[in-house]
């Protein structure tokens, strides 16, 4: 079953009001509101709404439905590059994204290449 982001969040918030839920992880409610209507959070942000709750859904759990991880990766094991590259991408449109993406795809292919040709000579 693939779990969505706004089912987890109201696993997480749990019997808690969502004023309470959302003072509890440091944000305002209008910001967890936001959240559950889809808008993509930062991976900090969900790492304090996993600290909430014990008995509600892992940080990976989040960051698998925000849609960070792919598969079964631990969070722990996501290079911190990734993290750093999606935090600062999150607040994006699905086309930014994808452009920022092509951008630095492009910048690590020239780099590689560089390095190539100094290790070549």
């Amino acid at each position: 079953m693939n779990t969505t982001l706004t089912e987890l969040l109201k696993k997480a918030q749990g019997n808690l009001s969502q004023n309470e839920f959302a003072k509890r992880c440091g944000i305002s409610s209008s910001t967890l509101s936001r959240l559950k209507e889809n808008q993509k959070p930062r991976p900090a942000l969900l790492k304090k709404i996993a600290a909430v709750n014990p008995d509600g859904p892992s940080y990976e759990e989040l960051m698998a439905a925000a849609g960070y991880l792919r598969g079964n990766v631990p969070a722990e094991e996501v290079p911190a590059e990734f993290l750093v590259m999606a935090r600062k991408t999150g607040g994006l449109s699905e086309e930014q994204r994808r452009r920022v993406y092509a951008m630095l795809d492009k910048t690590i292919d020239d780099v590689l290449a560089l390095l190539e040709d100094e290790s070549a000579k």
